[in-house]
């Protein structure tokens, strides 16, 4: 793997490879030495990388995201690589000043999130952290996949395995356990046993992983300067969400994570996601934080202002932004969000809507193939109430955001071409 720093770019004659990728979204924070993306999300998303080869293609698990690794955590992963994993906030209460820490052990809940959301992702079980086999593991081998790929990888307590049998994760004595998760379970698993082969030779272990799995071109963006950075780069295409909102599930599980397992297509730039449910962002010192979330959501162009009429409303998630050279919004899709009413007559009616006829020319729209405004749009009646009904005018809408959120995704790829084309 090739590090973009590191990459002299050359056009191929048989399609642009999108000079634009290193002019564009990258150059910002290439200048700012924030994020680190291996060359093959450059080349291609899905079929051509090495990471697709192997005996079994159409039983391979699709992992739901990568993630952004930062020149700092990079720097200091050579003396603390467990850093590298997936982290997360725990408030710690210390002589009555309250402070955030990173944890780098998932607990059961985070983990059971993103099994329900259908989401796919790399798990380490470990019995037992001081073990030198694991540290020796996580050291020479595991950590350098990660920051080779850009992986995704979710530590977790064996003990928590084994409350937990729904996973699917065996347990193998001393032995570390690497799992990789699909439609809520354990897809594929191994043990790493000391001394053997994937413990020790960083080839087989990547070859096991990326013999089963794919990677995909949706980026988990952890640290505040990335998020920063990304604002102030053009051609940065964005997904606001949080891990705790019903629209952002639905959207996820239903349409997002889907998008990205199609072959045949390639994004032209890299999706970042930004989970607002962090502190610094929805929380501050642990706790929701209403004035700060508002304040978030306008400064990152989520909400509508007075400079930024693409927004909706005080700003809601899920959202898909891409930013323009002038750093505003070039592109903007807000996912559900609408309010239905049930009107006299019986008809549940959108009252509001993000997708309005007012908004229907403006240039921030312009990837939508058949506008169909929302607001204003009877869906029809229902013979049920209350949360089946939801469930139903929600199922409605979903067609019509489901075609503007493929418009938009679709509006940032490019057809893949047959790997005998490229140069």
């Amino acid at each position: 793997v090739q590090w973009i720093s590191n990459i002299k770019y050359k056009s191929h004659s048989s399609h642009d490879l999108s000079c634009q990728l290193m002019e564009g979204c990258y150059t910002s924070a290439m200048k700012k030495k924030l994020l680190l993306l291996p060359l093959a999300v450059i080349l291609v998303n899905g079929g051509l990388t090495s990471c697709t080869f192997g005996t079994n293609n159409n039983e391979k698990v699709y992992l739901s995201f990568r993630r952004t690794i930062s020149f700092d955590a990079l720097a200091d992963s050579y003396d603390e690589p467990t850093i590298l994993f997936h982290h997360f906030d725990e408030k710690v209460e210390k002589n009555g000043v309250t402070t955030m820490e990173k944890r780098y052990i998932a607990n059961e809940m985070e983990v059971q999130a993103m099994l329900d959301k259908k989401a796919s992702f790399i798990v380490a079980a470990v019995p037992d952290f001081t073990c030198l086999c694991w540290k020796n593991f996580v050291k020479d081998n595991l950590s350098i996949f990660i920051t080779e790929n850009n992986a995704d990888v979710y530590v977790v307590d064996s003990k928590t395995v084994l409350k937990n049998e729904s996973w699917g994760i065996n347990t193998s004595g001393n032995d570390p356990v690497i799992a990789i998760m699909s439609n809520g379970k354990a897809a594929y698993q191994t043990a790493i046993k000391d001394g053997g082969e994937l413990a020790k030779d960083r080839k087989k272990l990547s070859a096991w992983i990326t013999d089963r799995a794919n990677f995909t071109s949706l980026y988990w963006v952890d640290e505040e300067k990335e998020v920063d950075s990304l604002m102030d780069s053009p051609n940065s295409v964005i997904y606001f969400g949080r891990s705790s909102c019903s629209d952002c599930t639905y959207f996820e599980t239903n349409f997002l994570f889907d998008y990205f397992k199609d072959p045949n297509i390639r994004l032209e730039y890299p999706v970042y996601y930004v989970d607002c449910d962090v502190e610094g962002r929805r929380f501050k010192n642990g706790e929701y934080d209403e004035e700060q979330w508002k304040a978030y959501k306008a400064s990152h162009h989520l909400a509508e202002t007075e400079n930024n009429k693409a927004g909706y409303g005080e700003g809601y998630v899920p959202t898909l932004m891409q930013i323009s050279s002038s750093k505003t919004v070039d592109a903007m899709d807000v996912y559900l969000n609408d309010t239905v009413k049930k009107n006299e007559e019986g008809h549940y009616v959108v009252e509001k809507s993000y997708f309005t006829e007012a908004r229907k020319e403006n240039h921030y729209l312009d990837y939508i193939k058949n506008y169909t405004p929302l607001e204003g749009l009877d869906l029809g009646t229902c013979e049920e109430e209350g949360a089946k009904a939801y469930y139903w005018y929600r199922e409605k809408l979903a067609a019509y955001h489901n075609a503007y959120a493929k418009d938009f995704l679709d509006s940032m790829t490019i057809k893949i071409m047959p790997a005998a084309t490229l140069a």
